[in-house]
């Protein structure tokens, strides 16, 4: 039975009774906090590690009075249950902090990766409802609290700042609010079925869609996951991918208490440094692009090196050529390598094969569904289809959402049994493995972050010189996926990669949005109604078409 609970935070949650009914029954909802699983491992092991950060280590215990001393601090400034903490930090430890002070508060989090600027993040803040924004004083150098001056504004309504590791001019500095904190604090206890956190992905619409998440259908993953995988408190994760994104998120923040799995986080990646820290720390487990994975193989084989600790590495959204897993196999000599599939809304659906070796399975395939029922059906009919036949990939499982902010997002997401469609074509083997064949959404990836064609696109139509513009995604050794930009210009008009780059860089986007190849065309493909074959286009981008920065200043098409 599906229907719609309003939570303690006032958005309005859609809830399916036969997904929770099965996920208690089997275990995969914990019923548990974030802070019911720390509690007892600070109190048990407070010398423990659980994270690292460069030079700097961080103990169960300290990690426990920080979190209290913040959760407590928040409370005497009136924020209560279900008001939204938003927060836009790399991979620095105050963020593992946060993550568990809000699960001790019940408070929600609303994550921003820091490579958003004006546009997206005044729209998140708004769209999250957020009483309160942490963010660093300067990264990367940018000046983030000159960002939060312009974006105020914007929200017509105060809002919070929480300043990190800086002057916070105007702001308040984190380490004020810490120290108004007390780190003995007591909590209620907070319902595992409330919101836990509202993760923001790119859309095909053109604009970011809130995820609803609870306490417990984020943990569901961690703990299918972490059984398939066998890992325990003898593991840790070298985390590279952002603590705002969802696998970020999932294992430097959540699962570092409810598996009891330490962390070593990487604030820029570095493939140099990331070798030397999964070496020096025994790294078990990673996750990442596959650039990232082939970075730690040149490594390898330039230093003829080995990473003797790894015990998997997965690939989410795109391929692995079978070489690289060849080669992979030999420098991690303990390690699984594969693809993984799963989204924001659902995340991790497939796990690796059981033996490192298996080659096939690793590189052509997705992975093995695991304790999900996906189904993939016909398009136009909704039928379930036999083994082996290319259709829609639907789903359902513990670890999937409550639905999106916007109700009217929810409406075309699921189908008429409650089944969320994931937006890709597939097959499904008669043995469980699965194999992502298409695309429904029309997104780019680029190094794990979903940039929407849309958004591009609806800034480029409104560029002087372009009549018609479709952006796809062209592989790229460096990024995995790359976005290109296939443009009919105006009559008289050679519009180059440089101008549309920085037209749509003034729009106030992240600089991931940026156009990188430019292709000039008379006209674009097309279905019979009129809809670009935007199939045929990333055939051409993958072939070769586009060209990139150097060739494109001279308005060569």
């Amino acid at each position: 039975m599906i229907y719609y609970r309003r939570d303690v935070s006032g958005f309005t949650l859609r809830w399916d009774g036969e997904v929770a009914n099965h996920a208690r029954a089997n275990g995969f909802w914990a019923n548990r906090t974030l802070a019911d699983f720390a509690k007892p491992i600070a109190s048990a092991m407070p010398d423990r590690i659980m994270v690292r950060e460069g030079d700097r280590i961080f103990t169960a215990r300290a990690l426990w009075d920080e979190a209290a001393a913040l959760a407590s601090a928040l409370r005497d400034r009136g924020y209560g249950p279900g008001d939204v903490l938003a927060f836009q930090l790399p991979n620095w430890a105050e963020a593992n902090v946060l993550g568990l002070a809000s699960a001790m508060g019940g408070f929600v989090l609303a994550p921003i990766v820091p490579i958003y600027r004006e546009a997206e993040v005044a729209f998140i803040l708004a769209e999250a409802r957020a009483k309160a924004f942490f963010i660093p004083a300067t990264f990367r150098n940018f000046d983030y609290r000159a960002m939060a001056e312009t974006v105020q504004p914007r929200l017509g309504r105060p809002i919070d700042v929480f300043v990190l590791r800086g002057d916070p001019g105007r702001w308040t500095s984190y380490d004020t609010l810490i120290g108004e904190g007390d780190r003995t604090a007591i909590f209620p206890p907070v319902d595992p079925d409330a919101l836990r956190i509202i993760l923001f992905t790119s859309g095909t619409t053109g604009r970011s869609k809130g995820v609803f998440h609870t306490h417990n259908s984020i943990t569901a993953e961690n703990i299918k996951t972490a059984a398939r995988g066998g890992y325990d408190e003898t593991y840790s994760f070298y985390m590279a991918s952002p603590v705002t994104h969802l696998t970020g998120f999932l294992y430097a923040v959540n699962m570092v208490w409810s598996r009891n799995v330490p962390v070593v986080l990487a604030p820029v990646w570095e493939p140099e440094r990331a070798f030397d820290e999964i070496k020096a720390y025994s790294c078990a487990i990673m996750g990442g692009a596959t650039p990232f994975l082939k970075a730690l193989v040149e490594i390898a084989e330039a230093r003829d090196d080995y990473l003797d600790s790894l015990r998997a590495f997965a690939c989410g959204g795109t391929s692995i050529p079978a070489d690289l897993v060849a080669t992979a196999l030999r420098r991690f000599p303990n390690a699984k390598v594969s693809r993984a599939f799963g989204a924001t809304e659902v995340p991790t659906i497939t796990l690796p094969p059981k033996d490192r070796t298996d080659i096939v399975h690793a590189t052509q395939t997705d992975g093995l569904a695991f304790e999900v029922d996906m189904r993939i059906v016909d398009p136009d009919t909704g039928d379930v289809l036999p083994p082996d036949t290319e259709g829609e990939v639907v789903v359902k499982c513990p670890q999937m959402f409550f639905g999106y902010i916007r109700d009217d997002d929810n409406a075309e997401a699921f189908d008429e049994n409650g089944y969320f469609r994931m937006g890709d074509i597939g097959r499904l083997d008669k043995d469980g493995w699965f194999t992502v064949t298409g695309r429904k959404k029309d997104l780019i990836n680029r190094l794990g972050e979903k940039v929407s064609a849309k958004e591009i696109e609806d800034i480029l139509f409104t560029h002087p010189d372009v009549a018609d513009v479709a952006i796809v995604a062209k592989p790229s050794d460096r990024t995995g996926e790359a976005v290109c930009a296939f443009v009919i210009p105006r009559a008289g008009k050679q519009p180059t990669l440089a101008e549309l780059a920085r037209f749509v860089e003034s729009h106030g986007v992240a600089k991931q949005k940026l156009p990188e190849y430019l292709e000039l065309v008379e006209e674009f493909p097309r279905v019979p109604s009129g809809k670009v074959k935007k199939d045929i286009l990333r055939q051409m981008a993958a072939a070769g078409a586009g060209q990139g920065i150097g060739s494109a200043e001279s308005g060569a098409g």
